[in-house]
């Protein structure tokens, strides 16, 4: 690409930044903002490039070389992984300029002895010796480190050997665990295989090890049958005998499944053996890997399945790069791990022309002086660190904390980030776990202290400066921005350059927030006449190209200060474009009307794109409306061979912007133009547009196959990564996985957009999958919209059937927006459209019946869900009727008549295991889930079944996560909260509802998170944190949907309770009745019936015993005529509050009246109690509370007749042990004990 030219013009801004960068002593920001095509890019592009120069590119200190020796002596070399690894050691010693010696014992131990004498007499500064772990050698290791010959191990396993200044080890295990995964997957987990290796080998021994014992204790039924060695010498001696010996197994054990070959070589004649006897199902698992083994994985129905490896030539560079530094006196440290990894077949063809990639590379030894030594620096200026790549945030994958966080530690030296990395960790495990927000929010402190620290410590001898560009996709409320702000605020010696169009908003953020640095705003305006004539000038200096006067006047005039256009037009000429048009005007009109001549500058200056006289052109113009493209999506719309010819040219235009992954897209000003100019005139009827959309639409399909298998594979690999705790490489993978998925996504979009030119039927099928996907999943629930409104602008042009699909669609849209009225009036005039099939029919009476649920009228919502079931059954719809039936118990729950919604649950689960699959079956694998959260609810309510409930809710979690339903999920852990909570295990239940609490923020789900703060805001209650209670429960009031509001004002009437804030709670306790007389609610109409008789005994107004009694009565009578049962726990607690008011007024007269209701309060209290930190004494306590003012004959006499009563339930029941305690005091009460007496 060809370098752009200096900034004419922005002289100021230029040495602004820089006197900041070369002289300050503390940090800055500088934030530029600009219109599109003003040179915001360029202007970071300028700064980056004049310290990337060499005089800048040094330590302050420059390294003093010493002459220093460093000896290496392996046990054998003779094999390729061998020959590998010490071209590794011979290259990085080259690039070091570091003097070694070599010496090889051929397997010969004795040899190795007498080289190791030798080696010591010879006094090197640094000894590396590989394998050699053999008592013999131990004392010479330890004479070595007396003699202060420093000791570098590799792969030397001799144990308790303190001579050793370091040990590097290859850590295998994680790498066989994902293999022998693997190949347990492939052969269904049973079968025959064969361990293939080199005898007497200690590696072969270790993994032959390994594979024995994870075939005993997690796979039985797969059997080795069969260890196959060679001396390693035989193989490359007699190659055709091995691959005989190999095929002469075939036929001993016709019925073996796999190989498992202990070394790649092997594996190699293993292949070719199979491939020979024409046994292509028999796999192959190997280790290590050497380019001369892609081949075997690329063949056609290769059985070369994975193999297992650490890169041999970047791991001699790193024992060489370790050495170094210890002859240098630099500190290492005691020990290494090269972790192995698994590339697997779908990795190498992934990556077969990128074999860095299938090497490896590590940052071990890569030290700042390690590489200013490599280098060869010698400077004492300041250092100039800045990024090798500039952070643009076009790159949709960095608007993620953690991306980005791990891309910014990428380029500034991962090496150096490990206590980032493992704080990264922790802090997913603890997304992952259901943290409290409260503490996710310091952990995320926390975290982006250890980031600021690790490049604290780069910037204490070196001035950092990170570049980040298109700001405008930051928004200033968003996470992101407040996550980036934190990470900068803590850094020390940076200087951050912030670009882009809503730069002046972000250094507002900034300039409010109190940043502890300077923040200067520069605002790039357009050049001015003069400057754009020296622009210009050095333009065609820099091209070799001469306008002529008159052509750069007009240019000048035209441009208006642009640089990208100025920048187009030489090009233009450049290329021999011819710029006519520009003389046919005279430039005084030109000058009265510049927003019209602009215009039309803008216009024919793309003039010569109309025609498409060539390739480029047209490619050009073709991404204005397929972008961002790549090599692969050009071959499929152009020649094939001319591929990669027509991107690298692409790549020199100066309006082209390269992007991540080796995507290139325009300029955000010339895609603007080319889509306002040419697409209008070249494809009026957008024919052209379709012919390109059909072209691309394969790639697409083909790229969406690729990337989910893709991300399918690599979860399978994250979870076995998860299970031998490998940290780091989890939260890489975790993160590129989540890239992997905002591509599938971004080419899904594009699919649908493409689909919707070519054939505008199948893009709507493809819409409703994709609509239906993304509202299962919390991370792309948002696009749902976006997606419907690219459809929805072709409604008219839809069929009928079609157009029924968007406005289902859309209805579900209204109803995630609360916008309940719409979806009833929406779903009515849909029901009239005369192209419903009976399916889209039953669907609309639900969405019509959730609704009415939303808005608390339950009644109607019955109504239309037995609507929707009556329909079901008729038309013999079984997963209709499933659907309709589980949401039947849904309604009545909320009434609170559990007995009948389990009924209706548990019909509805008998029906998903009749049908085929039972509950696997896709077309109900959602409703079965349901099912699971709703009996969790329903069985939670009872003591006798709340362990039953957890296990439930469990099972329904696990459910959610196997099918990836984020919704179901996150009211999965909504409803483990609620058993947790009424099982009285707080600590659990407020884990699961902070899991419930981050899916449903993600999809910004009110419905869901106000029922959880709801449910959660009661137990901080229970908890007596009570402060978080009322702030949780307020919040559930502000943003739940109706039908929760009788309950939430209840709770908030129990928490004002406890506080004795009797005013406020009444007022609550007669809201929450009101609603739940409109929804009906049933059961928190009775639970605030109970809260005002306790506060009635409370403040003593007894003689409403008569009023609340007969309030309770009409409640019961009522729940008689609608069929139900009352909540058996709070009718005890009503009771037994009556009874209170009725003990005060202190009449012996009364005694029978008490008896009978606190006989029936105790057994409903004791047997029903919903929590375990309430029971039948608690309740009673209240009472005995008032016993100072009631005759201790009255006393005695109520105790006297409740004995035997709670003598015979105790006899059934345990749980009356306390209440017969407490009858038996109240039997005996003596008459001091009450200071009062009738």
């Amino acid at each position: 690409m060809p370098e752009p030219i200096a900034f004419i013009g922005r002289e100021d801004e230029l040495n602004k930044i820089s006197d900041v960068i070369e002289h300050s002593d503390q940090s800055h920001i500088f934030c530029i903002d600009g219109p599109g095509g003003i040179g915001k890019t360029r202007l970071l592009q300028e700064i980056q490039q004049k310290y990337l120069q060499p005089k800048y590119s040094i330590i302050r200190e420059p390294i003093k070389r010493k002459d220093v020796t460093i000896t290496i002596l392996q046990e054998f070399t003779d094999d390729e992984w061998s020959e590998e690894f010490t071209a590794g050691v011979r290259d990085m010693a080259a690039k070091l300029d570091i003097k070694f010696s070599e010496f090889d014992a051929q397997h010969d131990i004795d040899n190795m002895v007498e080289l190791l004498n030798a080696i010591i007499s010879s006094s090197p500064d640094v000894l590396i010796i590989r394998h050699g772990t053999n008592e013999q050698l131990r004392p010479l290791l330890e004479q070595a480190n007396e003699h202060n010959i420093k000791v570098l191990a590799f792969d030397n396993l001799l144990q308790k050997l303190p001579a050793l200044t370091t040990r590097v080890i290859h850590e295998e295990e994680a790498g066989m665990r994902l293999s022998l995964e693997l190949l347990a997957k492939d052969i269904n987990y049973q079968g025959e295989i064969i361990i293939a290796g080199v005898k007497g080998t200690e590696s072969h021994e270790r993994r032959k090890k390994y594979l024995l014992e994870t075939l005993e204790h997690e796979f039985p039924d797969i059997s080795m049958i069969q260890e196959f060695s060679v001396r390693q010498r035989e193989i490359g001696e007699d190659e055709c005998g091995t691959v005989e010996e190999i095929r002469n197994l075939f036929k001993k054990h016709p019925n073996v499944k796999a190989f498992w070959a202990t070394w790649n070589t092997i594996a190699r004649n293993v292949i070719q053996a199979i491939i020979e006897e024409k046994r292509t199902d028999i796999k192959v698992y190997s280790f290590d890997f050497s380019t001369k083994d892609i081949d075997g994985f690329l063949a056609k129905e290769s059985p070369w399945q994975a193999t297992v490896t650490t890169d041999p030539r970047e791991s001699g560079a790193i024992i060489m790069r370790l050495a170094t530094q210890a002859a240098y006196g630099h500190p290492i440290k005691r020990h290494y791990r090269l972790t192995s990894r698994l590339l697997t077949q779908l990795d190498i063809k992934e990556h077969a022309r990128n074999p860095e990639y299938l090497q490896g590379q590590s940052e071990i030894g890569w030290t700042a002086w390690m590489k200013s030594l490599y280098e060869q620096k010698s400077y004492s200026e300041k250092h100039i660190v800045p990024l090798s790549e500039i952070i643009d945030f076009d790159d949709l994958n960095l608007l993620n904390p953690l991306s980005l966080g791990m891309t910014l530690a990428k380029h500034l030296n991962s090496n150096l980030f490990e206590p980032f990395f493992q704080a990264q960790t922790d802090y997913q495990k603890m997304q992952e776990g259901g943290t409290s927000q409260e503490r996710l929010k310091e952990e995320e402190k926390r975290l982006n202290k250890e980031f600021a620290d690790c490049v604290n410590e780069i910037s204490k001898q070196k001035r950092i400066v990170l570049f980040f560009d298109t700001s405008e996709r930051l928004k200033k409320e968003e996470e992101i921005w407040n996550n980036l702000k934190d990470k900068l605020a803590q850094l020390e010696n940076v200087v951050v350059l912030l670009a882009g169009r809503n730069a002046e908003t972000l250094n507002q953020s900034l300039q409010t927030s109190q940043f502890p640095y300077p923040i200067h705003l520069i605002r790039l305006s357009p050049l001015s006449k003069v400057e754009c004539r020296k622009y210009l000038q050095e333009k065609q200096k820099r091209i070799s190209l001469k306008l002529g006067f008159e052509l750069e006047e007009k240019l000048l005039v035209l441009a208006q200060g642009k640089p990208i256009l100025l920048d187009l037009a030489v090009e233009w000429r450049a290329r021999g474009i011819s710029l006519q048009w520009v003389f046919e005007e005279q430039i005084e009109k030109w000058e009265s009307l510049p927003e019209k001549r602009q215009w039309e500058f803008e216009k024919y200056l793309l003039m010569h794109f109309q025609e498409m006289r060539s390739t480029i052109n047209e490619l050009i113009v073709l991404m204005a409306y397929i972008f961002p493209v790549n090599t692969a999506m050009i071959a499929e719309l152009f020649p094939k061979e001319h591929a990669e010819e027509l991107f690298e040219e692409l790549k020199g235009y100066v309006f082209v912007k390269q992007l991540p992954n080796n995507y290139i897209k325009l300029h955000d000003e010339m895609e603007r133009m080319l889509q306002t100019h040419i697409w209008p005139d070249i494809d009026p009827d957008e024919g052209r547009r379709k012919w390109y959309s059909k072209r691309i639409i394969p790639y697409l399909e083909h790229e969406i196959q690729r990337l989910s298998l893709h991300i399918e594979s690599q979860r399978e690999r994250l979870i076995a990564l998860e299970r031998v705790d490998q940290k780091t490489e989890v939260l890489m993978l975790s993160l590129s996985i989540n890239e992997a998925e905002q591509n599938l996504w971004y080419f899904k979009e594009q699919y649908l957009n493409h689909t919707l030119r070519v054939e505008c039927a199948k893009a709507i099928f493809i819409f409703d999958s994709l609509f239906h996907e993304a509202t299962k999943s919390s991370a792309f629930f948002s696009l749902r919209k976006k997606l419907f409104e690219k459809v929805f602008r072709h409604y008219n042009e839809m069929s009928p059937v079609q157009q029924v699909i968007l406005d289902i669609s859309q209805i579900q849209l209204c109803y995630d927006d609360g916008k309940y009225e719409d979806v009833e009036a929406k779903c009515k005039e849909v029901l009239q459209k005369a192209d419903l099939t009976v399916e889209q029919q039953i669907d609309l009476y639900l969405k019509r019946a959730n609704a009415k649920t939303r808005v608390g009228d339950l009644r109607t919502s019955i109504q239309y869900f037995e609507q929707a079931k009556k329909l079901a059954e008729t038309s013999r719809l079984p997963i209709w009727v499933i659907k309709t039936t589980n949401a039947l118990g849904w309604i009545h729950r909320l009434r609170g008549d559990l007995k009948r919604a389990q009924k209706y649950y548990l019909e509805a689960r008998r029906l998903c295991f009749d049908q085929e699959k039972g509950p696997k079956n896709p077309f109900i694998r959602d409703d079965y889930g349901w099912i699971l959260n709703n009996l969790a609810f329903v069985y939670s309510n009872s003591s006798a079944t709340r362990e039953t409930a957890v296990s439930i809710a469990l099972s329904a979690i696990e459910h959610w996560k196997s099918i990836r339903n984020d919704i179901g999920l996150a009211a999965g852990y909504s409803m483990l909260g609620i058993a947790y909570y009424r099982n009285d295990k707080p600590e659990s239940a407020f884990e699961a509802f902070y899991k419930a609490e981050k899916l449903s923020k993600t999809r910004d789900d009110k419905e869901g998170l106000g029922l959880i703060y709801a449910w959660r805001g009661n137990l901080f209650r229970i908890i007596h944190k009570l402060d978080e209670a009322e702030h949780d429960l307020k919040k559930a009031l502000d943003i739940g949907s109706h039908n929760i509001k009788a309950m939430t004002h209840c709770r908030l009437g129990r928490l004002y309770m406890s506080q004795k804030k009797w005013t406020i709670a009444i007022g609550h306790f007669k809201k929450s009745i009101q609603f739940a007389q409109e929804i009906p609610d049933y059961l928190y109409w009775l639970v605030s019936i109970a809260r005002l008789i306790m506060i009635a005994a409370e403040q003593q107004q007894y003689s409403r015993f008569d009023e609340y009694n007969q309030q309770l009565q009409t409640f019961l009578d009522l729940l008689k005529q609608e069929d139900m049962e009352p909540d058996q726990n709070n009718l005890g607690i009503a009771k037994i509050g009556l009874a209170r008011m009725v003990f005060r007024q202190n009449d012996n007269k009364k005694v029978e009246t008490i008896v009978a209701l606190l006989k029936q309060g105790i057994s409903l209290v004791v047997e029903y109690g919903w929590y375990a930190n309430r029971d039948g004494v608690s309740r009673l306590s209240v009472i005995e509370q008032d016993f100072h003012k009631i005759s201790s004959d009255i006393i005695r006499s109520v105790g006297q007749q409740l004995v035997d009563f709670v003598i015979h339930k105790e006899l059934e029941n345990i749980a009356y042990s306390s209440a017969t305690q407490m009858m038996y005091k109240w039997a005996n009460w003596k008459v001091e004990e009450s200071s009062h007496e009738a």
